[in-house]
């Protein structure tokens, strides 16, 4: 099971920002599942803790959730990634139908790679997953989360040790699949 990430408070917002955040919850994710999958044994299961703020819906652009759907690569996951940096450093992320949130668009991009993991890995059958776990009382969300630490950790670990290999690729919640 793979849980990073950062998120900015209040309303900072910027290039550099933006890279260290994309660097950490996307890249970071890509980065370990790369180094470590293949010593997941074939039948295993991986699970990247995302965030429901990274849903497609963030998207404003119809083209650009038409690409997230149908990439089929890390690098193609990357290439989105970098295209929001740019348009962050530009100034032109806005008119280009990306979000003023860089968690968001970092956690669309780490759920993404996790289901064009998934596919990739599905040969050797390793079940891949994403799942959000909730608003948690932890240092990242100043402690106001109305959700406890092993309260967060309920479908992580379901995901890890229970859930049908067969819905590899799947988006989760509270156990529940969640539009991607």
């Amino acid at each position: 099971m793979w849980c990073t990430g950062i998120a900015y408070k209040g309303n900072i917002f910027g290039p550099e920002e933006a890279r260290k955040t994309m660097e950490t919850n996307f890249a970071g994710t890509r980065a370990v599942c790369e180094r470590l999958e293949r010593l997941i044994p074939d039948g295993g299961r991986i699970v990247n803790v995302c965030s429901l703020a990274g849903k497609l819906s963030i998207l404003r652009s119809s083209e650009l959730r038409s690409r997230f759907e149908a990439a089929k690569s890390a690098e193609e996951v990357a290439a989105l990634a970098e295209e929001f940096l740019q348009g962050v450093a530009s100034g032109s992320y806005s008119k280009e139908g990306w979000p003023a949130s860089m968690y968001g668009v970092s956690k669309l991009c780490e759920a993404t790679y996790s289901r064009v993991l998934a596919e990739q890995l599905k040969p050797r059958g390793v079940a891949v997953y994403a799942c959000c776990p909730g608003y948690v009382a932890t240092d990242m969300s100043s402690h106001k989360g109305h959700k406890t630490p092993e309260q967060g950790a309920d479908t992580p670990m379901w995901l890890a040790l229970d859930a049908p290999a067969s819905d590899s690729g799947k988006f989760y919640s509270d156990r529940k699949e969640q539009p991607f």
